[in-house]
């Protein structure tokens, strides 16, 4: 298994845990407080960009390579892109409802 993947695959949790604890920290805000320190989710939101884009390059060059999608390195991909999935499909939902 290369390091990379190795790497990749042991800090996939690193992204969710960062907005877990900022979501933590916002918990006791309410009302006008709230939406002053919101802005304080966007550099978690930004890192599970950054994770999200990276390991699904990191699957398509596999995929290129071995012709098999790796399923682990999917999972972690999402994983690691959690707060950016759950965000884009919140929006969705709104906008559909």
């Amino acid at each position: 298994m290369p390091r990379w993947r190795r790497w990749f695959l042991a800090t996939c949790w690193l992204p969710p845990a960062l907005w877990a604890a900022t979501l933590l920290y916002l918990r006791p805000y309410d009302g006008w407080g709230a939406w002053a320190a919101a802005p304080l989710l966007l550099p978690s939101v930004a890192i599970a960009a950054v994770w999200l884009a990276a390991g699904l390059g990191l699957v398509f060059r596999e995929a290129m390579r071995t012709r098999t999608v790796d399923m682990r390195l999917v999972a972690a991909s999402v994983i690691g892109g959690a707060a950016l999935v759950y965000y884009t499909v919140a929006y969705w939902l709104r906008q559909a409802g």
